[in-house]
This record gives C-alpha cells, structure tokens and sequence, in this order.
C-alpha cells in the first residue's frame, strides 16, 4: 500500500481535509446538499469552497433506506456531467459511489479522489486509481452496498472488527495495487433500525470516534463523516470529537461548522 501521509496523532493540531458534499440525486433527503443540474453543483461547489472545503465530494444516488434503487446507468448519468463541469471550473472532486464502474468512468473524467463506499473496490479499479495517481478511500460496509443493508439484518460493529475489515482490505487488491488509500470507518451510514434508535446510534458513533486511533498503525489516513441528524448542539459536539480525534479527513454537509468549531479550539489552552 502507498501511504498518503502520516497519520495525525489524537488532538486538535489544525484543522484537517474537509471535504464538501454535493448530492445531484433529486431524491436525497438531504435538500440543503442537493445540486440537480451542472450548473447548480458549481454553484454550490464554490459555496462549500469558501466555506472551507477542499475537496467536493459528488454522490449520484441516495443511501437512505426509503429512497428509490437507481441503476449504476442511472447514477453515471447524473453524475458525470457534474464532474466534468466542477472540474472544468478548477475545483478538486471525489466520486462518492459503490460502483467500480461508475468509479471507473469519473476516473476517466477526471477525479481527484475516489470515495468508495461499496464493500469491496475491483481489482481494475484499483489498479487505476494507482496508476493515475488518485487517493482511494475504503468505506467500512459489512452489508455490501447501501442497498443491500437495506434487507440484512441489523450489524453494530465493534472497533477491533473494523480494524480486521480494512487489514482485510489493504492486503488485497486496494492495498497491492499501490494505491493511496484513506480508510473510513462510515460513522455516518447506518442501518435504518439503528439509525431510527438515536440513542443508540449515538453512543455507537461516540465510541468509534473516541477509538479511532486504534486505526492508525494501519498506515492510512481516517476520513470521519459529520453526523448532521441530531440536532445543531449535538453537531457541535460532534464537531468537536472529530477535530479532537486526529482524522485527516473530514466528509461534511456544513463546512462552516467545521471551519468555525476549530476556530474556537485554536483559542482554548
């Protein structure tokens, strides 16, 4: 496996990568992130840009568990467009998908960065991110894909299972292929019964988080998603566990809260 960099250690240092999101799926529950046409993605791009952002995470099709399947055609067709047209405006972009196809064509339009967030990426779409010099990230998936999850029965994992999924991951074709790799334990996918448990699905958030640095030793940097579900003080104080964690990489809805939340920690002793 190429190491991107090395890992930051637990604490705020700084703030890390963070990374927009745009989703050009109508059906996304997410209204504030939807961006449905080309022209509207760079609009809201340039937002999440001075907002703080980086990197402009682009997804193509819902992941919630009450929106409708949409094919990998489908998903090609709505995103495609969108990646030529912000990287024709000059903005640095992310697939985020669970198709090695669909990954394998936003390659070829010419992506930054690959957010997969199937199970397994193929051994072609490893070999060429590898081979264009594109950072991978792997999504911890125990379901498959998001639509799978949809009919498998509920799964909370414990952080030393996460930790032998990516091994698993990183020596296979991701980790041989010579990949830059970025490892995310998908703090913000989660099965619907857990997710409707919100109690639950906050202490389970709460413990990954406060565990991930036992992801570390693995080499790649973490890339945590910011949870935007439980209201705003509580994404405030997610916000802060994740600043405080040593994650390189930061996957937001709101890079506002982001920029503003380690703009308070620089001020604290």
């Amino acid at each position: 496996m190429a190491r991107s960099s090395p890992q930051t250690a637990p604490g705020f240092t700084g703030t890390p990568v963070i990374v927009g999101v745009i989703n050009v799926s109508p059906e996304s529950p997410n209204r504030s992130s939807v961006a449905t046409t080309p022209a509207a993605a760079v609009r809201l791009a340039r937002r999440h840009v001075r907002d703080g952002a980086t990197l402009i995470d682009v997804g193509g099709r819902s992941s919630s568990h009450d929106s409708p399947v949409v094919s990998d055609d489908e998903e090609q067709r709505r995103i495609l467009p969108v990646i030529r047209a912000l990287k024709d405006d000059g903005i640095n972009v992310s697939i985020d998908t669970w198709s090695s196809v669909t990954a394998l064509e936003a390659i070829e339009c010419g992506v930054d960065f690959v957010n997969f967030t199937g199970e397994e990426p193929s051994e072609p779409l490893c070999k060429a991110t590898a081979a264009a010099n594109i950072t991978l990230s792997l999504s911890y998936m125990p379901y498959g894909d998001p639509y799978g999850m949809r009919t498998a029965p509920p799964k909370l994992a414990s952080m030393d299972e996460i930790v032998a999924y990516f091994e698993t991951r990183i020596a296979g074709p991701a980790g041989t292929a010579g990949a830059k790799l970025v490892i995310d334990p998908n703090i913000g996918m989660l099965h619907g019964s857990i997710r409707s448990n919100r109690p639950l699905a906050i202490a389970w958030r709460a413990s990954i988080i406060s565990r991930i640095q036992q992801l570390f030793p693995l080499g790649a940097p973490v890339m945590l998603a910011l949870p935007r579900r439980d209201g705003q003080g509580a994404t405030t104080i997610w916000a802060v566990s994740i600043l405080m964690s040593g994650a390189t990489y930061i996957r937001t809805h709101h890079p506002t809260v982001i920029v503003r939340t380690a703009e308070v920690l620089r001020c604290l002793p």
